[in-house]
């Protein structure tokens, strides 16, 4: 699990810095077709994030629902207060990816409580929401920068949070969902459910986008139609959660059975799961460096592509390394720290226990 959140890392720096920091105008010849792949492989990182969280839930049973409703109230704070450090990329009622798993937090000691039917009725039900929401508000088929942050429409910060942010509940939340039904397949030993699970979820994705093979694009562009068959990432769509759901149930299926076989206990699982364990801290350190950084020195999409392409692979080789000395401290105020420490650790009767583990946390 600490593995394919540190690979989430990895998609997710090197789409964030290729895009914040290369110059568009360079990007000409093989440089063009490595930015554009890489760019798209990043787009399964947030996705990923927000499944393995569902998913730390479950696995983390022995936390009880006071201490996961504890580290949702530090995660939104610690999510606003990025906002506010970022404020070229955020605004100050912004809804990115930790105000969503915060939400998913708070929401953890009731969802827990419920049944696997109950789960993926929700998901259904979700779904449902988000395609009745985008055709009611008119949400447009290209949510830009500007608009993801735009707290003066209609709703203002709860229109972000439920449907036009970066990573708005509806359609999102389903990520969570599914995560955590994908937990507990792994906790009851029940791999061959996932890979079921990913089969169903890729082939319902094919399915929506068939369409595309006979519909006039003016008629795929109108709503609802849109919010279903699309594939979108700003705003997701139905077909944009079902394929990503889709390949996080297929890594997370492959990880579990490779765990199984200790295929990951080399150099690599080991430097990526380091990664994983400080994916938040690496996370919020990386926006405020980078994005508002690069800003601030007037080096924004303004580096040559290989320049840029050696700096993520130096960032990211030496806080791999890093994390690995780290953790020998229990990695000591680190964000992932602070938030166990808000939260602290308690059982079952809601007495407090001993210190928590940095594996305690769901990330």
């Amino acid at each position: 699990m600490d593995a394919l959140r540190g690979l989430a890392v990895v998609l997710m720096v090197q789409q964030h810095l290729g895009f914040w920091l290369t110059a568009a105008h360079r990007l000409r010849g093989p440089y063009y077709s490595v930015a554009l792949a890489l760019n798209s492989l990043g787009g399964a990182a947030a996705p990923l994030f927000v499944f393995l969280a569902g998913a730390g839930v479950a696995l983390g049973s022995h936390l009880n629902g006071v201490v996961l409703l504890r580290r949702g109230v530090a995660l939104l704070a610690c999510a606003y207060a990025l906002n506010l450090a970022c404020p070229s990329w955020f605004s100050p009622g912004s809804f990115y990816v930790l105000h969503l798993i915060a939400s998913f937090w708070l929401l953890a000691g009731w969802l827990r409580q419920r049944s696997d039917r109950i789960l993926i009725g929700l998901v259904v039900l979700v779904l449902l929401l988000t395609v009745a929401a985008q055709t009611w508000l008119r949400t447009p088929p290209h949510l830009m920068a500007a608009r993801l942050r735009d707290t003066s429409l209609p709703g203002g910060m709860l229109r972000l949070a439920l449907l036009e942010g970066h990573f708005p509940l509806l359609p999102w939340l389903a990520f969570g969902l599914l995560g955590l039904w994908a937990g507990r397949q792994l906790r009851a030993e029940r791999g061959t459910a996932l890979f079921a699970a990913a089969g169903i979820l890729l082939s319902s994705y094919v399915l929506l986008r068939l369409p595309r093979l006979f519909l006039l694009p003016r008629e795929l562009r109108r709503l609802p139609w849109r919010s279903v068959v699309d594939f979108s990432f700003y705003p997701a769509t139905v077909a944009f959660v079902l394929g990503l759901c889709g390949v996080s149930a297929a890594l997370v299926a492959l990880g579990s059975s490779r765990a199984g076989g200790k295929a990951g206990s080399g150099g690599l699982g080991r430097w990526l799961a380091a990664l994983g364990r400080t994916s938040l801290t690496l996370l919020v350190v990386h926006v405020v460096v980078f994005r508002q950084g690069s800003v601030a020195l007037g080096l924004y999409q303004r580096l040559a592509p290989g320049l840029v392409l050696g700096l993520i692979v130096l960032l990211l080789a030496v806080f791999g390394l890093a994390a690995q000395v780290w953790a020998r401290v229990d990695y000591r105020y680190s964000l992932e720290w602070w938030i166990r420490q808000a939260g602290g650790r308690v059982d079952a009767r809601g007495e407090r226990a001993s210190p928590a583990t940095p594996q305690d946390l769901p990330r």
